[in-house]
C-alpha cells in the first residue's frame, strides 16, 4: 500500500527530531526497509514490529545494509505490542496505522509506549476533505472497501487531539504524495512486468538501497546503474564527469561525492556542498542531449538573473556547464537553503498569504517583450484546451457542456498575458527560518501567459479561500483572477487526456478528476 517507505520515512523524518541513540518503534514496518532507513541515516535504535513479515527476513535485510546491531525485528501485532511503558523515545509508522489507529480508543494504549515528552508521527494515505458519500461516484470502479480507512489530515489532528493525551504539532499532506505513490508504482510495474499491479515491493527482485547523504537525508532506490522516478540516459559516469567540468570552474566545491536531491520529468538536481554554501547541479534527464521541452533552457540563465534583479527569489549565480547547439544540458545555480512550503504553513501564518502575493507581482510586472526576445515561449491557455476538447472523446454531453462552459468563461475574459511561472505550486516555493519566500524553484515551465494559469494549482494545494486572498493582496490581480484560476485548475486534467498527456500526467486518473472538478 502507497509509495516506497523510505521516500515517507525521509518525508517524515524532516519533521521529527531523531538523534544517534534514541529509541524508535517503527509500526507496521513490512520489510523493514523504514526501519534500516532511520537505523542508518540517524543512528536510532529500532523495533521494527510487523504481523505479516517474520522477523527472520528482516534482520537478515538489517544485517546485510550494516544495521544488524541496530534494527530489532519483532513479530507482534498492534494490540498486543510487548514492551514496557515509556519505552520509546519515538514511534513512527509509515502506510501502517489507518489499519488500526482510527479506533477512537487505540491512541491510548499506543502513546503508552513513548516517554513523556517523546513524538510520535504517522505517514498514511489519506484525502485532502473529508468526503460525505463513499464511495465518491467517480471512483466507483477502483474503490476497494477499506478505503474507508482514509482520512484527511483535519480529521487525523482533531481525532488524536480530542483525546488530550498528544499535542499536535503537524497534521498535513504531503506536496505531490500522489505523485511519489504513482512513481513507485510505476517502478514495481517495470520491475514486476505487471501493468497496473505495482502496488507490492518487488521482492522478486533484488534492490540495492542507495543512502544519499544531504543536510538531512535524502534515498532513492538504484536498480543496476542508475534508475530513478522516471527513464533516464544519464549515467554515474557522466555525473562523474560533469562535476569534474564543475569544479574546474568552481574550486572551493569539495570532493564530497554529488547527492541525488531531486528530479523531474526532463532534469535531475546534484546537490554539491561547498564552505560558503551549497550548490545544485541540474542536468537533463535525455542527457548527453539538452532540454528541449519548450524550446530548451536557451534563455533561462539570463532570465533568472533578471528575475533577482527584480526581487523575485530564483536561485543564484546560475550558470551553464555544458550545451549543445546553444541549448543547455546542465546548469549550475546556489542551492536555496530552507523548507518546501506546505498547506500547514500558510494556514498557520497568515503573513504568507502576501508574501506568495508578492512573488507573484514581482513576476508579474517583467517586461514580456523582453522575455519573448530571451526566447521564452508565448502561452495562451484557451487555445490548449480548445485543441485538447477537440482531440478528445469526452462521450458524456454533460461533461462536455460543463467543459465547454469554463473554456467560455475564460473567453469572456480580457486578454492579460503576464510573465508565469505555470508550474507555481507549494513544493516549488521554499521558505526560509524567518518566513521570507527563499527560493522560487523550476523555471521549466516558464512563458508569457495569462496570470491565472500562476494560481491555478494553489486552489487544489490550499483552497478557493486562500486563493482569494492571495489574489486580493497582490498589486497586479485583476477582479476575475481568482474565478479564472478555479476554471483552470477544473480544466487541467482535460490537457492530460489529450495526445502528449501521458508524458507528464496522469491520463489513467485524468478523466475521472475532470468530471469531479468541472
Amino acid at each position: 500500500m502507497g509509495p516506497n517507505p523510505v521516500w515517507l520515512a525521509e518525508a517524515l523524518s524532516e519533521r521529527m527530531r531523531l538523534e544517534p541513540g534514541m529509541r524508535a518503534l517503527d509500526m507496521g514496518c513490512g520489510n523493514a526497509l523504514s526501519s534500516i532507513f532511520l537505523a542508518r541515516e540517524f543512528g536510532v535504535e529500532v523495533w521494527a514490529v510487523d504481523l505479516w513479515v517474520k522477523p527472520a527476513a528482516n534482520i537478515r535485510r538489517a544485517t546485510e545494509h550494516g544495521v544488524g546491531d541496530r534494527v530489532h525485528p519483532i513479530f507482534a501485532e498492534a494490540h498486543a505490542l510487548p514492551f514496557a511503558g515509556d519505552f520509546f523515545d519515538a514511534l513512527v509508522s509509515f502506510d501502517a496505522y489507518h489499519y488500526f489507529g482510527t479506533d477512537d480508543l487505540y491512541l491510548g494504549s499506543y502513546s503508552r509506549q513513548v516517554k513523556v515528552g517523546g513524538q510520535i508521527g504517522i505517514v498514511v494515505p489519506g484525502l485532502a476533505e473529508e468526503l460525505e458519500d463513499l464511495p465518491p461516484r467517480h471512483l466507483e470502479p477502483y474503490w476497494q472497501w477499506d478505503f474507508c480507512s482514509f482520512h484527511s489530515p483535519a480529521w487525523w489532528r482533531r481525532h488524536w487531539a480530542k483525546t488530550g493525551l498528544v499535542t499536535v504539532e503537524v497534521a498535513d499532506r504531503l506536496p505531490a504524495g500522489w505523485r511519489d505513490w504513482l512513481a513507485w508504482n510505476e517502478v514495481c510495474d517495470r520491475v514486476n512486468g505487471s501493468p497496473g499491479q505495482g502496488g507490492g515491493d518487488a521482492s522478486g527482485r533484488r534492490w540495492t538501497i542507495a543512502w544519499l547523504h544531504t543536510g538531512c537525508s535524502a534515498t532513492h532506490i538504484i536498480v543496476d546503474d542508475l534508475v530513478t522516478r522516471w527513464s533516464t540516459s544519464l549515467t554515474s559516469a557522466a555525473v562523474a564527469e560533469l562535476v569534474t567540468l564543475v569544479r574546474q570552474q568552481r574550486p572551493e566545491i569539495g570532493d564530497a561525492p554529488p547527492v541525488l536531491i531531486g528530479e523531474g520529468i526532463s532534469t535531475l538536481a546534484y546537490g554539491l556542498s561547498a564552505p560558503a554554501g551549497g550548490w545544485v547541479l541540474r542536468v537533463s534527464r535525455q542527457y548527453p542531449a539538452p532540454w528541449t521541452w519548450r524550446g530548451g533552457r536557451r534563455h533561462e540563465v539570463s532570465l533568472a538573473a533578471e528575475l533577482r534583479r527584480c526581487g523575485v527569489p530564483v536561485p543564484a549565480e546560475a550558470t551553464v556547464i555544458e550545451e549543445v547547439d546553444g541549448l543547455p544540458t546542465a546548469i549550475l545555480e546556489r542551492r536555496v537553503v530552507g523548507r518546501q512550503l506546505t498547506p500547514d504553513m500558510v494556514r498557520a501564518d497568515p503573513q504568507l498569504t502576501t508574501r506568495i502575493a508578492t512573488v507573484l507581482d514581482r513576476m508579474h510586472v517583467l517586461d514580456i517583450d523582453d522575455a519573448v526576445a530571451r526566447g521564452v515561449p508565448r502561452d495562451d491557455p484557451i487555445i490548449e484546451f480548445r485543441q485538447a476538447l477537440a482531440a478528445v472523446d469526452l462521450a458524456d454531453s454533460d461533461l462536455e457542456r460543463r467543459v465547454k462552459a469554463g473554456l467560455e468563461l475564460l473567453e469572456s475574459r480580457t486578454a492579460i498575458r503576464v510573465l508565469c511561472h505555470r508550474d507555481f505550486r507549494l513544493e516549488h516555493l521554499i521558505i526560509a527560518d524567518g518566513g521570507e519566500v527563499a527560493g522560487l524553484l523550476d523555471l521549466g515551465e516558464i512563458g508569457v501567459d495569462d496570470p491565472a494559469v500562476d494560481l491555478a494549482f494553489l486552489h487544489g494545494e490550499l483552497g478557493a479561500e486562500a486563493v482569494t486572498e492571495i489574489c486580493t493582496a497582490m498589486q497586479t490581480g485583476d477582479p476575475g483572477l481568482s474565478t479564472a484560476a478555479a476554471t483552470i485548475y477544473s480544466l487541467w486534467p482535460l490537457l492530460e487526456l489529450a495526445p502528449g498527456g501521458d508524458l507528464w500526467g496522469d491520463p489513467a486518473t485524468a478523466r475521472s478528476r475532470l468530471e469531479a472538478l468541472v
